[in-house]
């Protein structure tokens, strides 16, 4: 499936893309025992950032509203909370190093 992170904000958004009402997909979610549809949805937007952190040369305010974040601010306060790291170290590290430390502590939360 293509990455279509821009167009989808909210789970209406969502709903709308898959063509199914918003109330089945919380259901869905809430019935597998699984986190909410935006928690999910924007672990996947950070994933998604933490590859194009890796492999392209895009400036972090690229990288958000490529990811579908709204703005930079929320992009930011996204990542420190989820990383406690700012968007800067994490983008410096991922060119380093790599982004496997951060898909770990991504899927152990």
């Amino acid at each position: 499936m293509e990455m279509k992170f821009d167009k989808i904000s909210s789970v209406i958004e969502l709903a709308k893309l898959i063509k199914v009402l918003p109330s089945s997909i919380t259901r869905a979610f809430y019935n597998n025992k699984l986190p909410t549809p935006k928690d999910v949805l924007c672990k996947m937007k950070l994933r998604y950032a933490l590859h194009l952190m890796q492999h392209t040369s895009q400036y972090l305010k690229e990288i958000s509203a490529s990811c579908g974040f709204n703005n930079y601010k929320s992009f930011a306060k996204y990542i420190t909370n989820v990383l406690a790291e700012s968007p800067t170290d994490v983008y410096t590290t991922a060119k380093i190093n790599g982004i496997d430390t951060y898909l770990k502590r991504l899927s152990a939360k």
